[in-house]
């Protein structure tokens, strides 16, 4: 790995880690809703769930689980990316993570 002082290293470090807090957020709000949302040994409909497109949503915060924790334990390979392209899966990240959260508490609001 590159020495202490490097500032590529610094970019990549910064990049993954706004790659990760996105992630890690809607991961957090998907364990809510998996141990809010299942009954004993069943998972929820998707009626239960608010229907079409609220369900899409809650999918997203469920696939951050395991997305957020291949984040985490493949740090050392995310940072041999460019700086450039971490930081662009860190933006997408951020606005996907952001439009999902958005779209999901204006559906909830609604309701």
């Amino acid at each position: 790995m590159a020495s202490t002082n490097d500032p590529s290293l610094e970019a990549r470090l910064r990049a993954w880690t706004w790659l990760l807090l996105p992630l890690t957020l809607a991961a957090g709000h998907g364990l809510f809703l998996l141990f809010a949302t299942t009954r004993t040994n069943l998972l929820p409909s998707r009626r239960e769930l608010g229907g079409g497109t609220t369900a899409y949503l809650v999918l997203y915060f469920l696939a951050a689980i395991p997305l957020a924790l291949g984040v985490f334990s493949l740090r050392r390979p995310l940072l041999r990316l460019s700086p450039r392209v971490l930081g662009t899966l860190a933006l997408a990240a951020c606005v996907v993570t952001a439009l999902v959260f958005g779209l999901y508490l204006s559906r909830i609001w609604s309701a």
